[in-house]
């Protein structure tokens, strides 16, 4: 009867733990992603691998209104800050602050000329490699 017993709290304890499930925090978690017929470009900085990244680049017309946005997944040690840059590599908007293990931030900008812009993301200012998460830029 004890056999029986303690068969039976190991096929539940199973259970439980085939039900509930666990996952393991990446760079596929970052809630700002880019999906099919918008006109958005994405970054994502990979844990222990990417101090600073830049999205493509996105052609927008002057007078338009776009947004740069980005998320940290839980796993990411320190702040992530962003900006929008032009072609030349002038940054454009004030820089914006994602918070570590989840923080998130953005920021809705004018189009100040056509061209092409695109978003760049630096882990801790660019100093360190322990960030994770995803950003966008795009006309909303």
């Amino acid at each position: 009867m004890k056999k029986i017993k303690f068969f039976m709290l190991i096929c539940a304890a199973l259970f439980v733990l085939t039900a509930v499930g666990f996952s393991v925090p990446n760079d596929a978690n970052a809630a700002y992603k880019c999906y099919g017929g918008e006109r958005c470009k994405v970054v994502n900085l990979t844990y222990k691998k990417d101090k600073s990244k830049s999205s493509a680049k996105l052609y927008l017309y002057k007078g338009e209104s776009a947004r740069i946005d980005f998320e940290t997944n839980s796993n990411s040690l320190h702040q992530v800050a962003f900006a929008a840059y032009d072609y030349d590599g002038k940054r454009i908007t004030k820089w914006v602050y994602a918070g570590s293990k989840g923080g998130s931030d953005y920021e809705y900008f004018d189009v100040p000329y056509t061209g092409s812009y695109y978003i760049k993301a630096l882990c801790k200012g660019g100093e360190t490699n322990t960030c994770s998460g995803g950003g966008t830029i795009k006309k909303p």
